[in-house]
Protein backbone atom coordinates (compact mmCIF):
# COMPACT_ATOMS: atom_id res chain seq x y z
CA UNK A 1 0.00 0.00 0.00
CA UNK A 2 1.19 3.10 -0.72
CA UNK A 3 1.98 5.89 1.75
CA UNK A 4 -0.98 8.37 2.06
CA UNK A 5 0.30 12.01 1.40
CA UNK A 6 -1.70 15.75 1.07
CA UNK A 7 -3.31 16.26 -2.46
CA UNK A 8 -3.92 19.30 -4.29
CA UNK A 9 -7.94 18.56 -3.54
CA UNK A 10 -7.42 19.64 -0.06
CA UNK A 11 -7.37 23.06 -0.48
CA UNK A 12 -10.11 23.21 -3.07
CA UNK A 13 -13.00 21.02 -0.87
CA UNK A 14 -15.18 20.63 -3.60
CA UNK A 15 -17.24 17.18 -5.36
CA UNK A 16 -15.36 17.42 -8.22
CA UNK A 17 -11.51 17.09 -6.89
CA UNK A 18 -12.89 13.97 -4.34
CA UNK A 19 -14.28 12.38 -7.23
CA UNK A 20 -11.69 12.19 -8.71
CA UNK A 21 -8.50 11.51 -6.31
CA UNK A 22 -7.88 8.00 -6.90
CA UNK A 23 -7.03 7.18 -3.35
CA UNK A 24 -10.56 8.49 -2.23
CA UNK A 25 -12.09 6.74 -4.80
CA UNK A 26 -10.23 3.32 -3.61
CA UNK A 27 -11.21 4.34 0.07
CA UNK A 28 -14.81 4.55 -0.96
CA UNK A 29 -15.05 0.79 -3.27
CA UNK A 30 -11.97 -0.67 -1.50
CA UNK A 31 -11.43 0.35 1.84
CA UNK A 32 -8.26 -0.71 3.89
CA UNK A 33 -7.41 -0.56 7.53
CA UNK A 34 -4.81 2.31 6.40
CA UNK A 35 -7.42 4.41 4.09
CA UNK A 36 -10.30 3.89 7.09
CA UNK A 37 -7.48 5.67 9.77
CA UNK A 38 -6.45 8.05 6.95
CA UNK A 39 -9.94 9.48 5.94
CA UNK A 40 -11.55 8.84 9.60
CA UNK A 41 -8.95 11.46 11.09
CA UNK A 42 -9.23 13.80 8.49
CA UNK A 43 -12.81 14.19 8.20
CA UNK A 44 -12.67 14.70 11.85
CA UNK A 45 -9.74 17.34 11.25
CA UNK A 46 -11.78 19.18 9.25
CA UNK A 47 -15.52 18.63 9.39
CA UNK A 48 -16.13 21.46 6.86
CA UNK A 49 -15.96 18.90 4.12
CA UNK A 50 -17.84 16.28 5.87
CA UNK A 51 -21.23 17.30 2.97
CA UNK A 52 -18.29 16.70 0.40
CA UNK A 53 -17.72 13.93 1.39
CA UNK A 54 -21.06 11.85 1.70
CA UNK A 55 -21.96 13.46 -1.67
CA UNK A 56 -18.67 12.36 -3.40
CA UNK A 57 -19.12 8.64 -1.86
CA UNK A 58 -22.58 8.87 -2.83
CA UNK A 59 -21.37 9.59 -6.33
CA UNK A 60 -19.26 6.89 -6.64
CA UNK A 61 -21.54 4.04 -4.69
CA UNK A 62 -24.25 4.85 -7.84
CA UNK A 63 -21.52 3.57 -10.03
CA UNK A 64 -21.16 0.00 -8.92
CA UNK A 65 -23.55 -2.55 -7.77
CA UNK A 66 -23.61 -2.75 -3.34
CA UNK A 67 -22.63 -6.61 -3.33
CA UNK A 68 -19.97 -6.48 -6.59
CA UNK A 69 -16.17 -7.62 -5.23
CA UNK A 70 -14.18 -5.31 -7.95
CA UNK A 71 -10.63 -6.12 -9.06
CA UNK A 72 -8.05 -3.40 -8.52
CA UNK A 73 -7.95 -3.36 -12.43
CA UNK A 74 -11.65 -2.88 -12.13
CA UNK A 75 -11.69 0.01 -9.17
CA UNK A 76 -8.42 1.79 -11.71
CA UNK A 77 -10.39 1.23 -15.10
CA UNK A 78 -13.40 2.86 -13.25
CA UNK A 79 -11.73 5.62 -12.22
CA UNK A 80 -10.13 6.33 -15.13
CA UNK A 81 -12.62 6.75 -17.10
CA UNK A 82 -14.52 8.98 -14.79
CA UNK A 83 -10.97 11.04 -14.40
CA UNK A 84 -9.90 11.08 -17.81
CA UNK A 85 -13.29 12.28 -19.31
CA UNK A 86 -13.49 15.03 -15.88
CA UNK A 87 -10.52 16.37 -16.55
CA UNK A 88 -9.60 16.68 -20.42
CA UNK A 89 -13.20 18.75 -20.19
CA UNK A 90 -11.81 20.81 -17.61
CA UNK A 91 -8.61 21.79 -19.15
CA UNK A 92 -10.73 22.54 -21.99
CA UNK A 93 -12.64 24.94 -19.93
CA UNK A 94 -9.89 27.13 -18.81
CA UNK A 95 -9.28 27.82 -22.54
CA UNK A 96 -12.28 29.08 -23.73
CA UNK A 97 -14.54 32.61 -23.43
CA UNK A 98 -16.38 32.23 -20.14
CA UNK A 99 -19.85 31.84 -21.63
CA UNK A 100 -18.31 28.97 -23.71
CA UNK A 101 -16.56 27.48 -20.24
CA UNK A 102 -20.32 28.08 -18.44
CA UNK A 103 -21.62 25.65 -21.40
CA UNK A 104 -18.75 23.62 -20.94
CA UNK A 105 -19.33 23.28 -17.25
CA UNK A 106 -22.91 21.90 -18.05
CA UNK A 107 -21.83 19.73 -20.38
CA UNK A 108 -19.07 18.05 -18.30
CA UNK A 109 -21.88 17.80 -15.55
CA UNK A 110 -23.63 16.23 -18.47
CA UNK A 111 -21.42 13.77 -19.38
CA UNK A 112 -21.01 12.53 -15.36
CA UNK A 113 -24.63 11.98 -15.85
CA UNK A 114 -24.23 9.66 -18.84
CA UNK A 115 -21.55 7.84 -17.49
CA UNK A 116 -23.82 7.41 -14.01
CA UNK A 117 -26.95 6.44 -16.02
CA UNK A 118 -24.98 3.86 -17.71
CA UNK A 119 -23.74 2.22 -15.09
CA UNK A 120 -26.94 2.28 -13.25
CA UNK A 121 -29.07 0.42 -15.77
CA UNK A 122 -26.87 -2.76 -14.45
CA UNK A 123 -26.86 -1.74 -11.23
CA UNK A 124 -29.11 -0.60 -8.31
CA UNK A 125 -28.03 2.81 -6.64
CA UNK A 126 -27.80 2.30 -2.98
CA UNK A 127 -26.45 3.66 -0.45
CA UNK A 128 -23.61 0.62 1.00
CA UNK A 129 -23.66 1.30 4.68
CA UNK A 130 -21.50 -1.59 5.58
CA UNK A 131 -18.75 0.76 3.43
CA UNK A 132 -19.38 3.64 6.02
CA UNK A 133 -16.02 3.90 7.96
CA UNK A 134 -15.91 1.27 10.75
CA UNK A 135 -15.09 3.45 13.75
CA UNK A 136 -13.70 1.70 16.91
CA UNK A 137 -14.44 2.73 20.52
CA UNK A 138 -11.74 3.91 22.84
CA UNK A 139 -11.33 2.43 26.36
CA UNK A 140 -14.16 0.14 26.21
CA UNK A 141 -16.93 2.30 26.05
CA UNK A 142 -19.88 2.40 24.70
CA UNK A 143 -19.44 5.57 21.53
CA UNK A 144 -22.09 7.25 19.65
CA UNK A 145 -20.18 9.05 16.66
CA UNK A 146 -22.44 11.90 15.31
CA UNK A 147 -22.94 13.11 11.80
CA UNK A 148 -21.18 15.98 12.40
CA UNK A 149 -17.44 13.93 13.14
CA UNK A 150 -17.86 14.34 16.84
CA UNK A 151 -18.29 11.95 19.19
CA UNK A 152 -19.70 10.72 22.48
CA UNK A 153 -18.29 8.12 24.76
CA UNK A 154 -20.18 6.57 27.92
CA UNK A 155 -18.24 4.07 30.16
CA UNK A 156 -21.60 2.30 32.03
CA UNK A 157 -22.74 -1.12 30.32
CA UNK A 158 -25.77 0.10 29.33
CA UNK A 159 -26.89 3.18 27.33
CA UNK A 160 -30.25 3.80 26.45
CA UNK A 161 -30.65 6.46 23.06
CA UNK A 162 -33.45 7.93 21.67
CA UNK A 163 -34.05 10.36 18.96
CA UNK A 164 -37.24 12.22 18.06
CA UNK A 165 -39.05 12.58 14.81
CA UNK A 166 -36.71 15.52 13.64
CA UNK A 167 -33.75 13.51 15.09
CA UNK A 168 -33.12 15.80 18.09
CA UNK A 169 -31.40 13.60 20.55
CA UNK A 170 -33.94 13.59 23.61
CA UNK A 171 -31.20 12.26 25.84
CA UNK A 172 -29.01 15.33 25.68
CA UNK A 173 -26.58 13.92 24.06
CA UNK A 174 -23.48 15.86 21.84
CA UNK A 175 -24.67 18.32 19.36
CA UNK A 176 -28.82 19.05 18.89
CA UNK A 177 -29.25 18.55 15.18
CA UNK A 178 -32.53 20.36 13.99
CA UNK A 179 -34.99 19.63 11.11
CA UNK A 180 -33.67 22.79 9.39
CA UNK A 181 -30.04 21.54 9.16
CA UNK A 182 -31.49 17.81 7.99
CA UNK A 183 -33.27 18.94 5.00
CA UNK A 184 -30.50 20.09 3.60
CA UNK A 185 -28.82 17.00 3.17
CA UNK A 186 -32.07 14.70 1.73
CA UNK A 187 -30.08 13.27 -0.95
CA UNK A 188 -27.35 12.05 1.40
CA UNK A 189 -28.85 11.17 4.91
CA UNK A 190 -26.60 12.02 8.13
CA UNK A 191 -25.32 8.91 9.29
CA UNK A 192 -24.56 8.48 13.04
CA UNK A 193 -23.03 5.23 14.25
CA UNK A 194 -23.31 3.67 17.61
CA UNK A 195 -20.25 1.42 18.82
CA UNK A 196 -20.90 -1.51 21.82
CA UNK A 197 -17.86 -3.33 22.63
CA UNK A 198 -17.58 -6.50 23.98
CA UNK A 199 -19.38 -6.77 27.67
CA UNK A 200 -22.09 -4.15 27.27
CA UNK A 201 -25.21 -3.36 25.48
CA UNK A 202 -27.36 -0.44 24.82
CA UNK A 203 -31.05 0.22 23.06
CA UNK A 204 -31.73 2.90 20.79
CA UNK A 205 -35.13 4.82 19.51
CA UNK A 206 -34.90 5.89 16.13
CA UNK A 207 -36.27 9.16 14.43
CA UNK A 208 -39.25 7.25 13.03
CA UNK A 209 -39.97 5.18 16.27
CA UNK A 210 -37.98 2.24 16.01
CA UNK A 211 -36.56 0.57 18.93
CA UNK A 212 -33.25 -1.67 18.63
CA UNK A 213 -31.24 -4.02 21.49
CA UNK A 214 -27.53 -3.60 20.78
CA UNK A 215 -26.14 -6.75 22.10
CA UNK A 216 -22.58 -6.66 22.90
CA UNK A 217 -19.84 -6.51 20.19
CA UNK A 218 -22.11 -5.13 17.71
CA UNK A 219 -22.49 -1.60 15.70
CA UNK A 220 -25.11 0.44 14.31
CA UNK A 221 -25.17 2.59 11.35
CA UNK A 222 -28.60 4.61 11.19
CA UNK A 223 -29.56 7.58 9.78
CA UNK A 224 -30.65 10.80 11.96
CA UNK A 225 -33.87 11.51 10.23
CA UNK A 226 -34.95 8.87 7.21
CA UNK A 227 -35.58 11.55 4.57
CA UNK A 228 -35.90 9.01 1.42
CA UNK A 229 -38.74 6.39 0.57
CA UNK A 230 -37.41 3.76 2.47
CA UNK A 231 -35.59 3.46 6.11
CA UNK A 232 -32.62 1.75 5.87
CA UNK A 233 -29.69 0.70 8.35
CA UNK A 234 -26.73 -1.32 9.11
CA UNK A 235 -26.26 -3.60 11.34
CA UNK A 236 -23.09 -5.25 12.45
CA UNK A 237 -23.52 -8.16 15.40
CA UNK A 238 -26.54 -8.85 16.60
CA UNK A 239 -29.60 -6.51 17.12
CA UNK A 240 -33.29 -7.18 18.26
CA UNK A 241 -35.97 -4.86 16.76
CA UNK A 242 -39.32 -3.62 16.79
CA UNK A 243 -39.75 -1.88 13.88
CA UNK A 244 -41.64 1.10 13.16
CA UNK A 245 -45.02 0.19 10.81
CA UNK A 246 -45.13 2.33 7.96
CA UNK A 247 -46.35 0.61 4.70
CA UNK A 248 -45.42 3.32 2.65
CA UNK A 249 -41.60 3.95 3.88
CA UNK A 250 -40.50 0.36 4.23
CA UNK A 251 -37.85 -0.54 6.27
CA UNK A 252 -34.31 -2.62 5.35
CA UNK A 253 -31.69 -3.63 7.67
CA UNK A 254 -28.58 -4.99 6.35
CA UNK A 255 -25.80 -6.69 7.41
CA UNK A 256 -22.45 -8.02 5.10
CA UNK A 257 -24.28 -11.22 4.07
CA UNK A 258 -27.93 -10.47 4.53
CA UNK A 259 -30.96 -7.45 3.94
CA UNK A 260 -34.29 -7.94 5.19
CA UNK A 261 -37.40 -5.84 4.49
CA UNK A 262 -39.69 -5.39 6.96
CA UNK A 263 -43.01 -3.03 7.45
CA UNK A 264 -43.37 -3.46 11.00
CA UNK A 265 -42.41 -6.43 12.83
CA UNK A 266 -39.91 -7.79 15.50
CA UNK A 267 -37.11 -9.80 14.93
CA UNK A 268 -33.63 -10.81 15.74
CA UNK A 269 -30.74 -10.81 13.27
CA UNK A 270 -27.10 -11.76 14.19
CA UNK A 271 -24.23 -11.52 12.07
CA UNK A 272 -21.12 -11.26 13.78
CA UNK A 273 -17.93 -11.23 10.98
CA UNK A 274 -16.49 -14.09 12.91
CA UNK A 275 -19.29 -16.27 13.36
CA UNK A 276 -20.03 -19.41 11.16
CA UNK A 277 -23.64 -18.50 10.80
CA UNK A 278 -25.94 -15.23 10.24
CA UNK A 279 -29.18 -16.02 11.49
CA UNK A 280 -32.84 -14.09 11.73
CA UNK A 281 -35.55 -15.12 13.70
CA UNK A 282 -38.87 -13.28 13.33
CA UNK A 283 -41.01 -13.09 16.28
CA UNK A 284 -43.98 -11.19 14.77
CA UNK A 285 -45.05 -9.88 11.54
CA UNK A 286 -43.12 -10.76 8.20
CA UNK A 287 -40.10 -10.11 6.49
CA UNK A 288 -38.43 -11.11 3.24
CA UNK A 289 -34.89 -11.72 3.55
CA UNK A 290 -32.80 -11.28 0.43
CA UNK A 291 -29.81 -13.52 1.03
CA UNK A 292 -27.28 -14.11 -2.19
CA UNK A 293 -29.62 -14.44 -5.03
CA UNK A 294 -32.22 -15.98 -2.98
CA UNK A 295 -35.46 -14.07 -1.33
CA UNK A 296 -36.94 -15.85 1.23
CA UNK A 297 -40.77 -14.83 3.37
CA UNK A 298 -40.51 -15.56 6.88
CA UNK A 299 -43.53 -15.94 9.46
CA UNK A 300 -43.48 -15.92 13.14
CA UNK A 301 -41.53 -18.44 14.76
CA UNK A 302 -39.36 -19.14 12.13
CA UNK A 303 -35.73 -19.12 11.91
CA UNK A 304 -33.41 -18.46 8.66
CA UNK A 305 -29.94 -19.25 9.11
CA UNK A 306 -27.28 -19.21 6.15
CA UNK A 307 -23.63 -20.84 6.67
CA UNK A 308 -21.46 -18.35 5.44
CA UNK A 309 -18.86 -20.54 3.74
CA UNK A 310 -21.23 -22.90 1.74
CA UNK A 311 -23.66 -19.95 1.27
CA UNK A 312 -26.38 -22.88 2.06
CA UNK A 313 -29.45 -21.11 3.49
CA UNK A 314 -32.25 -23.32 5.75
CA UNK A 315 -35.52 -22.58 6.83
CA UNK A 316 -37.05 -23.91 10.05
CA UNK A 317 -39.32 -23.34 12.83
CA UNK A 318 -37.53 -22.46 16.23
CA UNK A 319 -38.50 -21.23 19.75
CA UNK A 320 -37.80 -17.80 19.40
CA UNK A 321 -37.08 -17.00 23.22
CA UNK A 322 -34.06 -18.70 22.72
CA UNK A 323 -33.10 -16.18 20.36
CA UNK A 324 -34.34 -12.93 21.67
CA UNK A 325 -33.77 -13.41 25.54
CA UNK A 326 -30.29 -11.77 25.39
CA UNK A 327 -32.41 -8.22 25.56
CA UNK A 328 -33.98 -9.00 29.01
CA UNK A 329 -30.38 -10.42 30.60
CA UNK A 330 -31.03 -14.25 30.23
CA UNK A 331 -29.86 -17.02 28.10
CA UNK A 332 -31.66 -19.54 27.39
CA UNK A 333 -30.60 -23.12 26.20
CA UNK A 334 -32.18 -25.96 24.63
CA UNK A 335 -29.61 -28.44 24.25
CA UNK A 336 -27.44 -26.19 22.61
CA UNK A 337 -23.75 -26.53 22.72
CA UNK A 338 -21.59 -25.35 25.25
CA UNK A 339 -19.28 -24.44 22.03
CA UNK A 340 -22.09 -21.59 21.38
CA UNK A 341 -22.83 -20.89 24.96
CA UNK A 342 -19.14 -20.27 25.60
CA UNK A 343 -19.29 -18.01 22.31
CA UNK A 344 -21.76 -15.80 23.68
CA UNK A 345 -20.43 -15.85 27.14
CA UNK A 346 -17.32 -14.23 26.39
CA UNK A 347 -19.11 -11.67 24.37
CA UNK A 348 -21.67 -10.85 26.79
CA UNK A 349 -18.69 -10.43 29.76
CA UNK A 350 -15.81 -9.48 27.22
CA UNK A 351 -13.73 -12.41 28.76
CA UNK A 352 -11.64 -15.07 27.32
CA UNK A 353 -12.44 -18.90 27.33
CA UNK A 354 -9.23 -21.77 27.31
CA UNK A 355 -10.49 -25.10 26.39
CA UNK A 356 -8.42 -27.56 27.73
CA UNK A 357 -10.44 -30.90 26.46
CA UNK A 358 -11.97 -30.46 23.29
CA UNK A 359 -14.61 -33.10 24.77
CA UNK A 360 -16.43 -30.00 26.13
CA UNK A 361 -17.30 -28.78 22.56
CA UNK A 362 -19.65 -31.32 22.16
CA UNK A 363 -21.44 -31.25 25.67
CA UNK A 364 -24.86 -29.81 25.57
CA UNK A 365 -26.71 -27.67 28.02
CA UNK A 366 -30.30 -26.85 29.03
CA UNK A 367 -31.87 -24.39 31.20
CA UNK A 368 -31.53 -20.71 31.78
CA UNK A 369 -28.79 -18.10 32.12
CA UNK A 370 -28.97 -14.87 34.47
CA UNK A 371 -26.80 -12.93 31.95
CA UNK A 372 -27.06 -10.14 35.24
CA UNK A 373 -25.15 -12.25 37.42
CA UNK A 374 -21.38 -12.05 37.49
CA UNK A 375 -19.57 -14.02 35.08
CA UNK A 376 -18.20 -16.68 38.34
CA UNK A 377 -22.12 -17.16 39.33
CA UNK A 378 -23.28 -18.22 35.55
CA UNK A 379 -19.92 -20.66 35.68
CA UNK A 380 -20.88 -22.07 38.75
CA UNK A 381 -24.53 -22.55 37.60
CA UNK A 382 -22.77 -24.27 34.32
CA UNK A 383 -20.55 -26.58 36.04
CA UNK A 384 -23.80 -28.10 38.29
CA UNK A 385 -25.16 -29.52 35.46
CA UNK A 386 -21.83 -30.03 32.96
CA UNK A 387 -19.26 -32.76 33.40
CA UNK A 388 -17.03 -29.86 33.77
CA UNK A 389 -14.38 -27.65 36.00
CA UNK A 390 -13.47 -24.28 35.63
CA UNK A 391 -10.43 -21.86 36.78
CA UNK A 392 -10.40 -18.53 36.42
CA UNK A 393 -6.32 -17.20 36.04
CA UNK A 394 -5.33 -13.62 34.81
CA UNK A 395 -9.18 -12.81 33.59
CA UNK A 396 -9.06 -16.29 31.39
CA UNK A 397 -11.54 -18.85 32.41
CA UNK A 398 -9.99 -22.41 31.55
CA UNK A 399 -12.31 -25.22 31.44
CA UNK A 400 -11.85 -28.87 31.38
CA UNK A 401 -13.34 -32.20 31.80
CA UNK A 402 -14.22 -33.83 35.38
Amino acid sequence: MRKLTSMSFFEQHNLDSLIRDQKFFEWVLRPTEELNEYWTNYIHENPSIHSQINEARLFINGLVKIEEDLSEEEVESLWSTIDGTLFSQKRKIFSLPRWVAAASIVFVLAISGVLIHQYLIQHVAEIDYSQVVRLNPSDNEITLFLSDSTKESFSSDEVDISYNENGVLLNGIGKVHSSDKIEKYEDSEELNQLVVPFGKHSNITLSDGTKIWLNSGSRAIYPVVFTKKYREIYIEGEAYLEVAHNAGQPFYVKTDEVKVKVLGTKFNICDYPNDRFSSIVLVEGKVQASVGKEEVILTPNQLLSLEKLSGDVSLENANVLEYISWKDGWLYCNKEKLENIIVKLSRVYNIEFKIEDQEINTLTLSGKLDLKADCAEVMKSIALTAPIKYEIDNGVIKLEMK
